[in-house]
C-alpha cells in the first residue's frame, strides 16, 4: 500500500527497495507480537494482509477469506522451500 511504503521510506515500484521494505516490516510485526501470541508468524502475516488495526481489533487473525487463505498459503509455500532445503541423504552402497 502506498501510506505504508512511504511511512517506511520505500518505493513501492522498484523491487530493490520494496522487497527489503517488506521484509522489515514484517519482521517488524514479527517482533511486536512475540510473546503476545502462540504464533507470531500467523498474526505477523495477518497484520500484513489485513493490517495491524485488524488485528488489534480482532486480538488475533481477523475472520477475512483473504487472510485466512493468504496464512495458509504462506505457511504452505514456507513448508515446501524448507522440504526443498534438507540436505540430500546419501545413498550407501554395498562394498
Amino acid at each position: 500500500m502506498p501510506d505504508t511504503a512511504a511511512g517506511i521510506g520505500v518505493d513501492p515500484r522498484d523491487p530493490s527497495s520494496a522487497i527489503p521494505g517488506a521484509a522489515a516490516l514484517l519482521a517488524s510485526y514479527v517482533r511486536a507480537y512475540e510473546g503476545r501470541f502462540d504464533d507470531p508468524y500467523a498474526i505477523a502475516l495477518a497484520a500484513y494482509n489485513a493490517g495491524p488495526g485488524a488485528v488489534d481489533q480482532y486480538r488475533g487473525v481477523p475472520p477475512y477469506p483473504e487472510t485466512v487463505d493468504y496464512i495458509g498459503d504462506v505457511y504452505e509455500r514456507w513448508a515446501r522451500i524448507a522440504g526443498y532445503e534438507r540436505p540430500a541423504t546419501l545413498l550407501r552402497t554395498s562394498p
